[in-house]
């Protein structure tokens, strides 16, 4: 089912970004605990769509990931900032 799944996202039948947004944490959890599995039993590409799959959300998850954390960091160091300012205007 995983794999037929995948191959509506990999053969771009259907739009893999709509179905990120709600499907993506889900699919990559599940795949990750089936993955050393499916990649033992990995023959002649079974599974293939699967695997891409996982790969390309997982990579978007990471980048989200990352972006949130630069983002908070930036906030940081703004805060950081203006507090050293004010505290130099004392």
């Amino acid at each position: 089912a995983m794999e037929a799944f995948a191959t509506y996202f990999i053969s771009k039948v259907a739009d893999e970004s709509v179905a990120f947004n709600s499907l993506g944490t889900t699919y990559v959890n599940t795949t990750e605990h089936y993955l050393p599995i499916l990649l033992e039993v990995n023959e002649d590409g079974y599974f293939r769509n699967i695997v891409n799959l996982y790969v390309l959300w997982k990579k978007r998850m990471i980048s989200i990931d990352l972006q949130e954390q630069q983002e908070n960091l930036k906030r940081k160091m703004k805060n950081y900032i203006s507090k050293v300012v004010a505290e130099s205007l004392i």
